[in-house]
């Protein structure tokens, strides 16, 4: 194999992947082409990943208006959620040992999922659902910034401009709907009346802060687990291990401040005597959690990170999809022209890939560790 990695034009030492077999790695670190079944797959996972993050900002939204301490159910979620991923690791993928140098890694990608994870729940008591949603589509920009500003992929107008086009289109889709739904309550008379409208004001502010914070805590997981372990792992095992380290950190935060121990017991059982937060946690354990971070796991392996991460402009074409088919909403001129504004970004971010993948667009190699690769530039 040694003399094969010197005979290939642009390949390195072969590697020990996750499922125990030694493969070849282009220096160039650029990605082996997918197949159009794997393709297929790829975008039939991550529209199922929207869709399911579009139904949890709504049942989440509804167990945090019923009573739901939003720390405490990212709490209870992040337990149950890690501990189905583990027995899910244990059951159906060859047990992987984690390598020493990629412990930092995986300590900083649970530090990312619990920013994710926490921010976004505090930041959803503050503001609504919509508001939320219009957000989201920042994902991709960050990702696209983390990438450029760590020298790990090449920019190109093609792609830059396809990122921010469809970002963009996802905004104001989900703006004209923030604008419809306001319209809607003011139509019904069950808008809102705060007798403090500025405290409302500080909240909602505070409340866009977090999920803006969470947006660039995502896009920066995704990112890092593309380079750095999602070729190395199975797509389950990694997300356990990531994901139960964040799970200790929300541990700690909670309990810092629910001191003493009884207070948080007393706020968890409120979750279980709630009938919408139990059924919004049944729904952001299995599917916003399990299923939703697994299947971004495997996309991560077959798709570049700032790919994936364009999926979530997808989000408010999704709402509106759903709304029209079990709702009867129609969709309006304004939400279909801002959906093919989204559709041309994917397409345009797309085919700079494309072009660029004939170059080799990828900066170094993506089976190093992050240790390393921090030491190396320096």
């Amino acid at each position: 194999v040694d003399r094969l990695c010197t005979v290939l034009p642009g390949a390195s030492r072969p590697t020990l992947d996750g499922v125990n077999r030694f493969t070849i790695v282009p220096r160039n670190g650029a990605r082996a082409a997918m197949s159009s079944s794997t393709h297929v797959k790829v975008v039939l996972a991550l529209v199922s990943v929207q869709l399911s993050f579009a139904g949890w900002h709504v049942l989440g939204k509804w167990a945090l208006d019923a009573g739901a301490h939003p720390l405490v159910f990212a709490l209870v979620r992040e337990g149950f959620a890690s501990v189905s991923m583990l027995v899910l690791a244990a059951s159906m993928e060859r047990r992987t040992k984690l390598r020493k140098e990629d412990v930092a890694t995986f300590v900083l990608l649970g530090l990312l999922i619990f920013l994710n994870v926490a921010l976004f729940v505090v930041g959803l008591s503050k503001i609504s659902a919509v508001n939320a949603s219009v957000l989201q589509p920042s994902i991709p920009v960050f990702a696209m910034a983390v990438a450029l500003v760590m020298r790990w992929e090449r920019p190109s107008w093609s792609k830059i401009g396809g990122i921010f086009l469809a970002s963009a289109g996802a905004a104001c889709m989900s703006v004209v709907q923030a604008r419809l739904e306001d319209q809607a309550k003011k139509n019904s008379g069950s808008g809102s009346n705060k007798e403090d409208p500025a405290g409302e004001n500080i909240q909602v502010l505070v409340g866009n802060i977090m999920i803006i914070v969470q947006c660039w805590a995502i896009a920066t997981l995704l990112v890092v687990q593309g380079r750095f372990t999602a070729k190395k792992y199975p797509s389950i095992s990694q997300t356990a291990w990531y994901y139960s380290i964040g799970t200790l950190f929300t541990i700690v935060v909670c309990i810092g401040y629910f001191w003493p121990p009884s207070k948080l017991w007393h706020e968890i059982t409120l979750i279980f005597s709630s009938r919408p937060a139990v059924i919004a946690l049944a729904y952001a354990t299995l599917a916003a959690t399990v299923y939703n971070y697994t299947a971004i796991s495997w996309a991560n392996k077959h798709a570049p990170a700032t790919l994936v991460s364009l999926a979530s402009t997808l989000q408010p074409v999704l709402v509106s999809v759903l709304s029209m088919v079990f709702l009867g909403v129609g969709v309006s001129w304004a939400e279909a022209a801002f959906g093919l504004v989204i559709a041309a970004g994917l397409v345009l971010s797309v085919y700079g890939r494309q072009r660029a993948g004939k170059g080799h667009e990828a900066v170094g190699p993506d089976h190093e560790s992050l240790g390393e690769r921090l030491i190396a530039e320096d």
